[in-house]
């Protein structure tokens, strides 16, 4: 059996949403340990939620189509 090599395409496809979501707690924690102004910690809040309401979505989002 022939081994399948992985494209630049499969590999953009596969990791884009988790290195995005990376990205976005990366200047989510920043912003909280950097930034002192209201803007800088509502920025924080944003930031750090982002995965949890994306976790939130898709997990309701499963619930509604196994029905």
């Amino acid at each position: 059996m022939k081994a399948s090599r992985s494209t630049p395409g499969v590999m953009l496809a596969t990791w884009a949403a988790p290195l995005l979501f990376a990205v976005i707690t990366l200047l989510g924690l920043l912003s909280a340990l950097l930034g002192e102004a209201l803007a800088w910690k509502a920025a924080a809040w944003i930031a750090l939620s982002a995965p949890v309401f994306a976790t939130i979505w898709f997990c309701f989002r499963r619930q509604r189509e196994g029905r």
